[in-house]
Protein backbone atom coordinates (compact mmCIF):
# COMPACT_ATOMS: atom_id res chain seq x y z
CA UNK A 1 0.00 0.00 0.00
CA UNK A 2 2.85 2.40 1.07
CA UNK A 3 6.88 2.86 1.16
CA UNK A 4 7.60 3.65 4.02
CA UNK A 5 11.18 6.24 5.40
CA UNK A 6 11.57 8.22 8.83
CA UNK A 7 9.49 10.75 8.86
CA UNK A 8 8.27 10.26 5.49
CA UNK A 9 5.54 7.87 3.58
CA UNK A 10 5.16 7.17 -0.47
CA UNK A 11 1.43 6.24 -1.27
CA UNK A 12 1.46 3.01 -3.56
CA UNK A 13 -2.85 2.81 -4.29
CA UNK A 14 -5.33 5.60 -4.58
CA UNK A 15 -7.98 6.10 -2.47
CA UNK A 16 -9.32 7.47 0.71
CA UNK A 17 -7.79 7.01 3.59
CA UNK A 18 -8.06 7.98 7.53
CA UNK A 19 -4.02 9.28 8.66
CA UNK A 20 -2.60 8.06 11.41
CA UNK A 21 0.90 9.85 12.57
CA UNK A 22 2.81 9.26 15.74
CA UNK A 23 5.95 11.41 16.23
CA UNK A 24 8.07 11.07 19.15
CA UNK A 25 10.52 14.15 19.01
CA UNK A 26 13.60 15.99 20.98
CA UNK A 27 13.44 19.94 20.81
CA UNK A 28 16.83 22.07 21.46
CA UNK A 29 16.18 25.54 21.64
CA UNK A 30 18.36 28.20 23.33
CA UNK A 31 17.25 30.89 26.16
CA UNK A 32 14.45 32.47 24.47
CA UNK A 33 14.69 36.39 24.57
CA UNK A 34 12.05 38.94 23.29
CA UNK A 35 11.87 42.75 23.95
CA UNK A 36 9.29 43.40 26.74
CA UNK A 37 7.23 45.70 24.69
CA UNK A 38 6.21 42.22 22.91
CA UNK A 39 4.81 40.96 26.43
CA UNK A 40 3.72 44.67 27.59
CA UNK A 41 2.57 46.47 24.37
CA UNK A 42 1.24 49.33 26.18
CA UNK A 43 4.19 49.53 28.40
CA UNK A 44 5.60 49.34 32.28
CA UNK A 45 6.59 51.06 34.86
CA UNK A 46 7.78 50.10 38.16
CA UNK A 47 8.25 52.53 41.39
CA UNK A 48 9.71 51.37 44.22
CA UNK A 49 9.34 53.86 47.69
CA UNK A 50 9.90 52.46 51.68
CA UNK A 51 9.06 55.39 54.97
CA UNK A 52 9.69 55.07 57.95
CA UNK A 53 7.91 57.18 61.00
CA UNK A 54 5.49 58.98 57.98
CA UNK A 55 4.20 62.12 59.43
CA UNK A 56 0.56 61.24 57.79
CA UNK A 57 -0.46 57.93 59.15
CA UNK A 58 -2.27 55.37 56.92
CA UNK A 59 -5.44 53.26 56.74
CA UNK A 60 -6.79 49.78 55.57
CA UNK A 61 -9.12 47.60 56.50
CA UNK A 62 -8.28 44.09 56.45
CA UNK A 63 -9.13 40.63 58.33
CA UNK A 64 -12.24 42.69 59.61
CA UNK A 65 -9.47 45.19 61.27
CA UNK A 66 -9.43 49.03 60.53
CA UNK A 67 -5.38 49.38 60.70
CA UNK A 68 -5.54 53.09 61.31
CA UNK A 69 -2.23 53.81 62.83
CA UNK A 70 0.37 52.83 59.41
CA UNK A 71 3.00 54.78 59.42
CA UNK A 72 5.74 52.55 58.16
CA UNK A 73 5.52 51.19 54.42
CA UNK A 74 7.81 49.54 51.86
CA UNK A 75 5.40 49.61 48.51
CA UNK A 76 6.40 48.46 45.07
CA UNK A 77 3.99 49.40 42.05
CA UNK A 78 3.59 48.32 38.69
CA UNK A 79 1.94 49.99 36.29
CA UNK A 80 0.82 48.46 33.03
CA UNK A 81 -0.91 49.97 30.57
CA UNK A 82 -3.80 51.79 32.88
CA UNK A 83 -4.05 49.13 34.91
CA UNK A 84 -1.94 48.45 38.29
CA UNK A 85 -0.70 46.41 40.99
CA UNK A 86 1.50 45.80 43.62
CA UNK A 87 2.94 44.67 46.83
CA UNK A 88 3.76 46.07 50.38
CA UNK A 89 4.89 45.64 53.91
CA UNK A 90 2.89 48.20 56.35
CA UNK A 91 3.40 48.32 60.43
CA UNK A 92 1.08 49.48 62.56
CA UNK A 93 2.03 51.11 65.46
CA UNK A 94 -1.26 50.32 67.27
CA UNK A 95 -1.10 47.03 66.88
CA UNK A 96 2.04 46.01 66.25
CA UNK A 97 0.53 44.15 63.09
CA UNK A 98 3.06 43.58 60.32
CA UNK A 99 0.44 43.23 56.69
CA UNK A 100 2.29 41.46 54.03
CA UNK A 101 0.51 41.38 50.79
CA UNK A 102 0.12 42.80 47.22
CA UNK A 103 -2.69 44.60 45.52
CA UNK A 104 -4.41 45.59 42.34
CA UNK A 105 -6.44 48.20 40.96
CA UNK A 106 -5.69 51.46 43.36
CA UNK A 107 -6.01 54.87 42.08
CA UNK A 108 -3.18 56.75 42.50
CA UNK A 109 -2.84 60.23 43.36
CA UNK A 110 0.68 62.18 42.83
CA UNK A 111 3.77 61.84 40.36
CA UNK A 112 5.13 58.75 41.28
CA UNK A 113 8.14 59.56 38.62
CA UNK A 114 8.92 62.46 40.41
CA UNK A 115 11.27 61.58 43.83
CA UNK A 116 10.08 63.13 47.04
CA UNK A 117 6.27 63.67 45.62
CA UNK A 118 3.28 63.35 47.92
CA UNK A 119 1.04 59.71 46.73
CA UNK A 120 -1.79 58.80 48.30
CA UNK A 121 -3.07 55.64 47.21
CA UNK A 122 -6.74 54.86 47.75
CA UNK A 123 -9.09 51.86 46.85
CA UNK A 124 -7.81 48.72 45.28
CA UNK A 125 -8.62 44.67 46.76
CA UNK A 126 -5.51 43.68 48.86
CA UNK A 127 -4.88 39.64 49.32
CA UNK A 128 -1.84 39.05 52.61
CA UNK A 129 -1.46 38.03 55.53
CA UNK A 130 -1.12 40.00 59.20
CA UNK A 131 2.08 39.11 61.70
CA UNK A 132 0.65 39.41 64.85
CA UNK A 133 2.67 41.03 67.67
CA UNK A 134 2.33 37.12 69.51
CA UNK A 135 4.32 36.33 66.01
CA UNK A 136 1.01 34.28 65.13
CA UNK A 137 -0.02 35.04 61.22
CA UNK A 138 -3.72 35.37 59.85
CA UNK A 139 -4.48 35.17 56.15
CA UNK A 140 -7.26 37.19 54.96
CA UNK A 141 -7.91 39.64 51.93
CA UNK A 142 -9.14 43.19 52.86
CA UNK A 143 -8.95 46.69 51.12
CA UNK A 144 -6.79 50.20 50.84
CA UNK A 145 -8.89 52.64 52.60
CA UNK A 146 -5.88 55.02 51.73
CA UNK A 147 -1.77 55.23 51.86
CA UNK A 148 0.26 58.37 52.45
CA UNK A 149 4.06 58.18 51.06
CA UNK A 150 6.78 59.90 49.23
CA UNK A 151 7.60 58.69 45.97
CA UNK A 152 10.80 57.20 45.82
CA UNK A 153 12.73 55.61 42.92
CA UNK A 154 10.99 55.14 39.35
CA UNK A 155 12.08 53.67 35.98
CA UNK A 156 9.79 53.33 32.71
CA UNK A 157 11.27 50.34 31.08
CA UNK A 158 12.85 50.82 27.71
CA UNK A 159 10.22 48.92 25.28
CA UNK A 160 12.87 47.40 23.85
CA UNK A 161 14.75 45.37 26.42
CA UNK A 162 15.11 41.92 26.35
CA UNK A 163 13.78 39.91 28.93
CA UNK A 164 14.38 35.96 28.30
CA UNK A 165 11.56 33.11 29.17
CA UNK A 166 12.65 30.83 31.30
CA UNK A 167 11.31 28.35 33.58
CA UNK A 168 13.30 25.97 35.58
CA UNK A 169 15.44 24.99 32.65
CA UNK A 170 12.62 23.57 30.50
CA UNK A 171 12.00 25.66 26.86
CA UNK A 172 9.43 28.55 26.98
CA UNK A 173 8.45 30.02 23.93
CA UNK A 174 5.68 32.89 23.40
CA UNK A 175 3.67 30.97 20.90
CA UNK A 176 2.11 27.38 20.90
CA UNK A 177 5.06 25.23 18.00
CA UNK A 178 2.75 23.38 16.32
CA UNK A 179 3.50 20.73 13.81
CA UNK A 180 1.98 19.57 10.73
CA UNK A 181 1.32 16.71 8.35
CA UNK A 182 1.68 17.69 4.48
CA UNK A 183 0.18 15.44 1.51
CA UNK A 184 3.31 16.48 -0.79
CA UNK A 185 3.70 20.02 -0.10
CA UNK A 186 0.07 20.83 1.03
CA UNK A 187 -0.78 21.11 5.01
CA UNK A 188 -3.63 18.54 5.22
CA UNK A 189 -3.23 18.78 9.13
CA UNK A 190 -1.39 20.57 12.04
CA UNK A 191 -1.69 20.31 16.05
CA UNK A 192 0.30 21.67 18.59
CA UNK A 193 3.51 20.26 20.25
CA UNK A 194 3.02 19.00 23.56
CA UNK A 195 2.96 22.46 25.66
CA UNK A 196 1.32 23.58 28.60
CA UNK A 197 0.11 27.44 29.05
CA UNK A 198 1.93 29.44 31.86
CA UNK A 199 -0.56 31.38 34.05
CA UNK A 200 -0.47 34.71 34.52
CA UNK A 201 1.60 34.52 38.16
CA UNK A 202 4.14 32.50 36.65
CA UNK A 203 4.72 35.15 34.25
CA UNK A 204 4.47 38.23 35.57
CA UNK A 205 7.54 36.37 38.54
CA UNK A 206 9.66 35.74 35.86
CA UNK A 207 9.42 38.95 33.88
CA UNK A 208 9.77 41.25 37.61
CA UNK A 209 12.42 38.82 38.69
CA UNK A 210 14.55 40.04 35.34
CA UNK A 211 13.18 43.58 35.70
CA UNK A 212 14.41 44.13 39.67
CA UNK A 213 17.79 45.23 38.62
CA UNK A 214 16.89 47.51 35.98
CA UNK A 215 14.47 49.46 38.07
CA UNK A 216 17.09 49.78 40.63
CA UNK A 217 15.47 47.96 43.24
CA UNK A 218 15.88 44.91 45.20
CA UNK A 219 13.80 41.98 45.26
CA UNK A 220 13.89 41.94 49.05
CA UNK A 221 11.94 44.64 50.92
CA UNK A 222 13.63 46.21 53.55
CA UNK A 223 13.19 45.50 57.22
CA UNK A 224 11.57 48.33 59.44
CA UNK A 225 11.12 46.08 62.38
CA UNK A 226 12.16 42.47 64.06
CA UNK A 227 8.66 41.23 63.38
CA UNK A 228 8.73 41.57 59.67
CA UNK A 229 9.40 38.69 57.52
CA UNK A 230 11.99 38.74 54.88
CA UNK A 231 10.74 37.80 52.08
CA UNK A 232 11.43 38.42 48.27
CA UNK A 233 9.27 39.98 46.35
CA UNK A 234 9.03 36.97 44.29
CA UNK A 235 7.77 34.85 47.42
CA UNK A 236 5.35 37.77 48.38
CA UNK A 237 3.81 37.60 44.69
CA UNK A 238 3.58 34.01 44.39
CA UNK A 239 2.02 33.22 48.25
CA UNK A 240 -0.87 35.85 47.53
CA UNK A 241 -1.16 36.83 44.07
CA UNK A 242 -2.61 39.99 43.19
CA UNK A 243 -7.09 40.12 43.13
CA UNK A 244 -6.63 41.35 39.21
CA UNK A 245 -3.74 41.42 36.73
CA UNK A 246 -3.25 42.61 33.50
CA UNK A 247 -3.68 40.86 30.43
CA UNK A 248 -0.94 38.81 28.99
CA UNK A 249 0.02 37.35 25.47
CA UNK A 250 0.06 33.45 26.22
CA UNK A 251 3.50 32.07 26.87
CA UNK A 252 3.89 28.39 26.43
CA UNK A 253 6.02 25.92 28.63
CA UNK A 254 7.10 23.24 25.55
CA UNK A 255 8.23 19.69 26.29
CA UNK A 256 11.70 18.78 25.05
CA UNK A 257 11.19 15.38 24.75
CA UNK A 258 7.76 13.88 23.81
CA UNK A 259 5.06 12.16 21.57
CA UNK A 260 2.48 13.49 19.46
CA UNK A 261 0.19 11.85 17.56
CA UNK A 262 -1.69 13.71 14.03
CA UNK A 263 -4.52 12.59 12.15
CA UNK A 264 -7.00 13.07 9.48
CA UNK A 265 -9.27 11.86 6.18
CA UNK A 266 -7.95 12.40 3.07
CA UNK A 267 -8.22 11.38 -0.46
CA UNK A 268 -4.58 10.62 -1.47
CA UNK A 269 -3.19 9.51 -4.89
CA UNK A 270 -0.10 7.11 -6.13
CA UNK A 271 3.07 8.18 -5.60
CA UNK A 272 1.34 11.30 -2.76
CA UNK A 273 4.52 11.90 -0.19
CA UNK A 274 3.10 12.30 3.53
CA UNK A 275 5.76 14.55 5.45
CA UNK A 276 5.18 15.67 9.12
CA UNK A 277 6.70 19.00 9.49
CA UNK A 278 7.49 21.19 12.10
CA UNK A 279 5.81 24.44 11.66
CA UNK A 280 7.82 27.48 12.83
CA UNK A 281 6.08 31.41 12.50
CA UNK A 282 9.21 32.79 14.39
CA UNK A 283 12.64 31.42 13.67
CA UNK A 284 14.33 34.16 15.58
CA UNK A 285 14.14 31.58 18.55
CA UNK A 286 15.86 29.17 16.48
CA UNK A 287 13.38 25.90 17.31
CA UNK A 288 14.88 22.49 16.57
CA UNK A 289 13.08 19.62 16.09
CA UNK A 290 14.85 16.24 15.89
CA UNK A 291 12.66 13.21 15.18
CA UNK A 292 13.53 10.69 16.99
CA UNK A 293 10.78 7.97 15.41
CA UNK A 294 7.99 8.02 13.63
CA UNK A 295 4.89 6.07 12.73
CA UNK A 296 3.03 6.79 9.49
CA UNK A 297 -0.44 4.49 9.07
CA UNK A 298 -2.81 4.48 6.55
CA UNK A 299 -6.31 2.88 6.41
CA UNK A 300 -8.31 2.24 3.72
CA UNK A 301 -11.96 3.77 4.32
CA UNK A 302 -14.89 4.24 1.88
CA UNK A 303 -15.60 7.35 0.13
Amino acid sequence: MYDYEKNRLKVKNSGYYDIEAKISYILGCGLSSVPISKIFPEGITIYISSVYQYTQTSSITFNNTNYNSINSLTILIVVIGNKNFGMFRLFDTNTNDVINGTFSSTNISGNLLIPGSNITLTGGIINGCAVKQNSSMVNSIGVINNLYFNSGSAVVIDPTTLVTLSYNGQVILPYEPQIGLFNNDKLIFKTGLTSLKMNKVQVLCMILLQLASIASFDTTFFSFSPIFITTSLIHLFLMFPPPFLPELPDIYIVADNAEVVLGTKAKLEKSDILTVKQLCPDNSFKLIFLCKGSNIILNNVCD
